[in-house]
């Protein structure tokens, strides 16, 4: 999951337009209403150079997949409490989640939601992608700490000898980012022509850990952390190709590359015009599943987040229920009135949903 995570998160990080050197404020940044569509291309390119006044053309760039990615307000997803501080979301298509920051001062990825199995997990970043305003030249530098959640570990360093066991362990991601704003031109795509700004990005993964003995949290030792993971340091390096045009909110253009190889992998690009409709999709996702219904006995409910209020009214207004919401939940109606009832469920967000059912 983080490597998708890294991926996603990496492809929200800079923007620019028109021949000319340009500026990107927090406004050129996607904003709550956006559908892009995503492709990834499995033709060879090579990494371009960067600099002032470029014409960058990747007109062969071809669809091996395509994905649609939603933005919309933190709060209409599941897991948005998870995120103190969030402004946006995209829905990823699949009951995934990413969290975003979005000020006039920075860009920051805040992390991601997945639901597998009706359990939602989020795994928590802030990791800052683009400080506006942003123009040539222009660059950063952040250190983003990712922390595992503990794991049992039950490991004898010297085999029996007087050291004590490692009872468990807690893997750390530091995720160190130099980035660069190292070029600006006009770019191409099969999707058109395009004034750009080029971003730069240096990231460099490096691991540590603490381990629990006898009770006590420390820090793992180096010789410990060199036999069990690899601690050198992966690098990867990656360029964004970004347009200041309104239309627009996403890089046109993604790739990755070696230092000292310029073969592109891991290619993407925007293979249609983005459209401001993700927010007419709300009405559906804020639905209350409602099963069976009509009913006489039971009713089961499913809400689209995991805690809140239930609150269910007849058709004169009356309240005739509220509770508390944790995770789904069955009613027994049998006793009820025959008629229509309304439903609304609200998240610790405040995220309405709302749906009815019959009592027969």
């Amino acid at each position: 999951m983080i490597k998708r995570f890294l991926l996603i998160a990496s492809s929200i990080a800079a923007y620019g337009v028109s021949h000319a050197q340009i500026t990107i404020n927090e406004s050129d940044v996607a904003s709550v209403g956006l559908t892009v569509q995503n492709s990834t291309s499995s033709n060879i390119l090579v990494a371009a150079p960067g600099g002032a006044n470029k014409t960058w053309t990747f007109n062969n760039l071809n669809k091996s997949s395509t994905d649609t990615m939603k933005f919309g307000a933190a709060g209409w997803y599941p897991g948005a409490s998870n995120f103190s501080g969030a402004t946006m979301a995209i829905d990823n298509g699949d009951s995934s989640y990413t969290f975003l920051k979005k000020n006039s001062s920075a860009l920051a990825l805040m992390g991601n939601y997945d639901i597998f199995n009706g359990v939602g997990t989020p795994t928590l970043l802030n990791w800052k992608l683009l400080t506006f305003p942003a123009t040539y030249n222009t660059s950063f530098k952040d250190t983003t700490v990712f922390a595992q959640d503990p794991q049992a570990f039950g490991f004898d360093v010297d085999g029996g000898g007087p050291l004590p066991t490692i009872d468990s362990i807690r893997v750390i991601l530091n995720l160190h980012t130099n980035s660069l704003v190292d070029g600006w031109g006009s770019l191409t795509t099969p999707l058109g022509t395009f004034s750009s700004l080029r971003v730069n990005h240096m990231r460099t993964n490096t691991l540590t850990a603490k381990v629990q003995v006898s009770g006590f949290w420390i820090d793992a030792p180096q010789a410990f952390m060199d036999s069990v993971f690899s601690t050198s340091g992966d690098t990867v390096y990656q360029h964004f190709y970004w347009t200041n045009n309104s239309a627009y909110g996403f890089p046109l253009l993604t790739y990755s590359y070696n230092s000292g190889n310029d073969t592109a992998t891991d290619v993407s690009w925007l293979s249609g015009t983005p459209q401001m409709d993700a927010v007419k999709d709300i009405s559906n996702f804020n639905k209350i599943l409602v099963y069976p219904n009509p009913s006489s006995q039971f009713v089961a409910l499913q809400f689209p987040f995991v805690n809140g209020t239930l609150q269910i009214q007849d058709v004169t207004g009356k309240t005739i229920l509220v509770k508390p919401i944790h995770g789904n939940t069955a009613l027994d109606v049998s006793t009820w009135q025959k008629g229509i009832y309304m439903i609304r469920a609200t998240s610790e967000n405040g995220m309405l949903s709302t749906s009815k059912f019959q009592k027969n």
